[in-house]
């Protein structure tokens, strides 16, 4: 901008210069011809001095008219130029003024996403913030459960391996109880009875006797130890219209009687009884007086009994 207002300033004193440069030389031009005319007294030399003088004067006039305006030219160059570039300017101005415009709106959208991300950031923070707090409690409680969980289960351990001791105990004293079990059949011969009195039975086929309490020789069945023993028999008889019957001795006692009137023959009859018996204890089968029975190798009649367990 100062360049374009100095120019204006610069042609205006270029013009008045070179007026006053013209109007300078007229002056001095009739003047010496005035003092030519008037003193007609001045010899030769003083008039060719002057007249070379005139001459210089005016050739430097002349030669300075082509120099002004090749300047002039110049300057206006350098306007339209200056011109030129200033419009260039406007245009750049412009165009930036647009660009900026286009980046504050940018810029607004920006911060209005910006706005919106950290609202968004802070629910879901919010959000995660409570999640935390929630899952933090059921982490809590999780380890508090886990801890009761791990005591119950020590107290388990701790009960199983009392178990465990106690079911050795029980398998070790298993295996070291009397294990005592028999049966016998009565006989081959055929009939038994009848006898004038009560009748110990003999069943001498022994079928099984584990612990060897039951002796075939006497009938009588030993108890080893103390405990609770099953006893079961059979009887039978073919003879009709008879009496048939037998009873179960506990130490002299009679713990069972049975009796049938056999009338049609092959009378068969059971029977069984659960006795706690003390170690020593004494069981054992009898005829009653008048009574009999009748036994082959089908082993119609027989005598049963096992330890339940000790006591």
């Amino acid at each position: 901008m100062k360049t374009v207002v100095i120019l204006p300033v610069l042609l205006l004193c270029l013009c008045a210069s070179w007026a006053q440069g013209e109007s300078g030389g007229a002056g001095e031009n009739d003047f010496f011809r005035n003092t030519q005319t008037e003193s007609h007294m001045d010899d030769e030399k003083a008039e060719t001095e002057a007249t070379e003088t005139t001459h210089k004067q005016t050739d430097s006039e002349k030669a300075s008219v082509p120099d002004l305006w090749a300047e002039l030219k110049e300057l206006r160059d350098m306007v339209v130029e200056q011109r030129v570039e200033l419009r260039n300017m406007r245009e750049k101005m412009e165009q930036q003024r647009n660009e900026l415009s286009s980046m504050k709106v940018n810029l607004q959208l920006y911060r209005n996403e910006l706005e919106q991300l950290q609202k968004d950031n802070a629910e879901v923070l919010a959000a995660i913030v409570g999640t935390l707090a929630v899952s933090e409690k059921t982490v809590d409680d999780l380890q508090r459960e886990n801890s009761q969980q791990t005591a119950q289960l020590s107290a388990i351990g701790a009960r199983m391996t009392d178990t465990e001791s106690q079911l050795k105990e029980l398998q070790r004293e298993s295996a070291q109880r009397l294990k005592v079990a028999f049966s016998a059949a009565l006989t081959d011969s055929g009939q038994v009875g009848p006898f004038d009195s009560d009748t110990t039975l003999i069943y001498t086929k022994v079928l099984s006797n584990s612990g060897q309490a039951y002796n075939s020789a006497t009938g009588i069945f030993t108890a080893p130890v103390k405990g609770m023993y099953y006893f079961r028999f059979t009887a039978f008889d073919y003879h009709g219209h008879v009496d048939n019957g037998v009873s179960l001795y506990h130490n002299g006692r009679s713990v069972i009687y049975n009796t049938v009137y056999n009338q049609n023959a092959y009378e068969y009859f059971s029977n069984a009884v659960t006795l706690q018996l003390e170690k020593g204890d004494k069981v054992y089968m009898r005829l009653p007086a008048k009574f009999q029975l009748y036994d082959n190798d089908s082993n119609h009649n027989t005598f049963t009994g096992f330890l339940l367990f000790s006591v």
